[in-house]
């Protein structure tokens, strides 16, 4: 049974607000988590991070390392399982993704948004090892990666300001990312004309990825489909993957809230 929380009015918000910005700094590769590091990023006191730390690894959201950091705890794994479960794939459609994972020796991600982060809710891989960098249900900023542009791309401007964390710099996670607003609206008007988009070692230096959008009812964005792979092959087999990913894009485009039907 969970702890019971009782902060009032502003400051549930704010608390739950802080939650959310604590479990969004593990989307980025990150494995663990220090109570300075926390304090840094989300601009708090690290009396109020260790508390907000501890407070999330009593109920099971992280786990405290024997060095006295933080890591991803189970309850995140079934939750995500839960997501999973709740929106399944049909056996064909799961057994599409495994088919071109292994034919592009890629990983074929299906992904959503939720405020201002991607969530990976699906995924196969043609190596175990090839897609631990961003786990399911681990969120990704989505000015770092292919299906964030997609994910963003068809929505209004003036949505986007209020989707986006920040208007101003974009927090870079390697010296190709997108790092301000102007540059973001640049990208995602090309995105719109192409109908796709490109990671180009944006969020990991060494991984090249493309994602097309998943379309549900009213000609909405509800979904993307991502596939990533290295650099080198990624430019080798570009063509294969950008029609391997429509692909898959329409036989998922049922799975997802919000779809057709």
């Amino acid at each position: 049974m969970l702890p019971r929380l009782r902060p009032a009015g502003g400051e549930a918000l704010r608390s739950v607000e802080r939650v959310g910005q604590i479990l969004s700094l593990f989307g980025t590769g990150r494995s663990e988590l220090g109570v300075s590091e926390a304090a840094r990023a989300l601009g708090i006191s690290k009396s109020s991070a260790y508390g907000l730390l501890t407070s999330l690894a009593k109920i099971g959201l992280l786990t405290r390392t024997e060095n006295a950091r933080y890591r991803l705890g189970e309850r995140i794994l079934t939750l995500a399982e839960t997501y999973r479960a709740t929106h399944r794939l049909s056996p064909e459609t799961q057994a599409l993704l495994w088919e071109v994972a292994a034919r592009l020796r890629c990983v074929v991600s299906l992904a959503v948004l939720e405020g201002g982060s991607v969530v990976f809710v699906e995924r196969a891989a043609h190596h175990p090892q090839a897609s631990v960098r961003v786990p399911l249900g681990v969120r990704l900023p989505v000015h770092a990666s292919a299906a964030g542009k997609v994910l963003l791309a068809f929505r209004p401007e003036r949505e986007l300001r209020t989707t986006l964390p920040g208007q101003g710099e974009l927090r870079p996670l390697t010296e190709n990312t997108i790092t301000t607003f102007d540059q973001l609206l640049r990208e995602l008007r090309r995105v719109r004309e192409a109908g796709f988009a490109y990671n180009l070692g944006e969020a990991f230096p060494y991984d090249y990825c493309l994602a097309v959008p998943v379309w549900g009812e009213g000609r909405r964005v509800i979904g993307a489909v991502s596939i990533s792979m290295s650099r080198r092959r990624f430019w080798q087999h570009r063509d294969a993957a950008l029609a391997a990913a429509r692909e898959v894009s329409i036989k998922v485009s049922g799975a997802l809230p919000g779809a057709r039907g």
